[in-house]
């Protein structure tokens, strides 16, 4: 770490907020610049004071599993992403985990279980397995964002990219599919990065008839 971390890391220590902030954004980019070695070893390293520490059932380190596990999903180690997003998931759940409210934990759950349903589509595993995570992660979203927030949007899209794939279910993946596009179109913007690609994933789906 550079000579600045190990100031911030002694004088407020391993595990406070700004700390485990600091050293999970620099991961990120680390992560973004390509080198992975040392955005593991960051990560890494604050999950290993979280057992040093007994911390290990504090959303931070929730936090940590979950971006640790984008990394792996990146390199291509979706084995290593699924249990570390499993992990992820089981400190949410547990009943003596707090945050700044239930909402948040609950919100929490819902992004590690659209990431760790992405993860079992990389992985082949079986429809019936994947959108249970789906549905449970909208109806999160929902009951606390609203049904029109544009993160809902975000698992509509990933829920019918898997429907997608079993022609008995097109229907259900299409109807889907435009109620993400209007959401995203609703909160991103008709010219944003995610309507666009939406309406472009629906298309290669559903071409337009002439």
């Amino acid at each position: 770490m550079t000579d600045s971390l190990n100031i911030i890391e002694r004088i407020l220590g391993p595990l406070h907020f700004t700390t485990i902030t600091v050293l999970n954004n620099l991961a990120i980019i680390y992560q973004g610049q390509g080198k992975e070695k040392e955005a593991e070893q960051l990560f890494l390293h604050v999950l290993n004071h979280s057992d040093n520490i007994q911390e290990t059932g504090s959303p931070s380190t929730a936090i940590t599993l979950h971006n640790l596990a984008q990394l792996y999903r990146q390199q291509g180690n979706y084995n290593k992403a699924e249990q570390t997003l499993l992990h992820s998931l089981s400190i949410l759940e547990a009943p003596n985990t707090t945050y700044d409210s239930p909402e948040a934990i609950d919100l929490l759950i819902a992004g590690t279980l659209d990431a760790l349903a992405a993860i079992y589509q990389l992985q082949n595993k079986a429809i019936d397995e994947v959108e249970p995570l789906y549905k449970r992660s909208l109806h999160i979203k929902e009951q606390l964002l609203g049904p029109e927030h544009p993160d809902v949007a975000i698992t509509l899209h990933d829920w019918a990219m898997l429907l997608s794939d079993s022609e008995p279910r097109l229907e259900e993946g299409k109807k889907l599919f435009e109620r993400a596009i209007h959401l995203s179109r609703l909160g991103f913007g008709p010219n944003s990065f995610k309507a666009i690609q939406y309406e472009e994933d629906y298309y290669d789906i559903f071409p337009a008839e002439d």
